[in-house]
């Protein structure tokens, strides 16, 4: 089991860093992308960096994660790169915010990338 962490958090201005941990609980963290790269200067070189990373991931026990900061683009990449690979089915973990007597947990959520084709077809970008 495995959770695939989009990119690496680093501290924000005010020192913050998400605590990764609750997360293990699905399995062992593995970050795509490190803390100081910026996918977004790259996107060819980076989505197959994210295809080169996740060529293991298995839909029946491993999930993706977001850590509320970084480059959106490496959630992107990543997701981009199952969905190239042929995958199915893509698991992420979602992250419930703390309540009153409650601490925050992830959950998983899967989305089913077959079922959700509703034959929608490109339009022409010239018109």
């Amino acid at each position: 089991m495995t959770v695939y962490v989009s990119q690496q958090p680093t501290p924000n201005r005010h020192s913050w860093v998400p605590n990764l941990e609750p997360a293990t609980k699905y399995g062992s963290l593995k970050f795509i992308f490190q803390g100081d790269d910026h996918p977004y200067m790259w996107p060819q070189r980076s989505l197959d960096h994210a295809v080169k990373i996740l060529q293991n991931f298995d839909p029946e026990c491993d999930h993706l994660m977001w850590p509320n900061t970084g480059d959106p683009t490496a959630m992107w990449c990543a997701i981009i790169a199952l969905a190239h690979m042929g995958f199915e089915r893509i698991s992420f973990l979602y992250w419930n915010k703390p309540r009153e007597n409650r601490q925050g947990y992830y959950a998983p959520i899967e989305f089913n990338l077959k079922e959700m084709h509703h034959g929608i077809k490109g339009r022409d970008c010239a018109s």
